[in-house]
């Protein structure tokens, strides 16, 4: 994370090719004060995009885990990308300090871009736990 002090539009995308077909049950996005919209992506192999979470505003108050209805069957060979905005203008109410240079880090001073997930997958085909974190 490298925002420039009073950037009101800047993004993060963060994408993991999917190596198995899989049920996703579960999203959810984090950001600190200066998070904007947030979205997820899953664009299949033969480039066909998806969009099948967003948050736009995105406030704390919006930040939780997200349950679908019914699953979502991402198959083998898909990304699924993460995009998360950020405001660090004056005009942003909840900014501590437009005039700052923000990095990563775990204060909320700091910033974070993260894209959380749960998935289902058959029983015997473990999944190595990824997160999708950008720092």
């Amino acid at each position: 994370i490298n925002i420039p002090p009073y950037e009101a539009d800047y993004k993060i995308k963060i994408a993991r090719k999917i190596n198995k077909t899989m049920s996703l049950v579960l999203v959810g996005s984090h950001m600190h004060f200066r998070g904007k919209a947030s979205s997820i992506m899953v664009v299949s192999p033969n480039g066909h995009r998806k969009r099948i979470f967003g948050l736009d505003p995105f406030t704390k108050t919006f930040e939780r885990l997200y349950v679908f209805k019914k699953p979502y069957v991402v198959f083998k060979g898909s990304t699924i990308e993460c995009n998360n905005w950020f405001d660090n203008s004056a005009k942003n109410p909840a900014n501590p300090a437009p005039e700052k240079h923000v990095t990563f880090g775990n204060g909320f001073e700091d910033e974070m871009s993260m894209c959380f997930f749960q998935w289902l997958v058959p029983a015997g085909q473990g999944v190595k736990h990824n997160i999708f974190y950008q720092n």
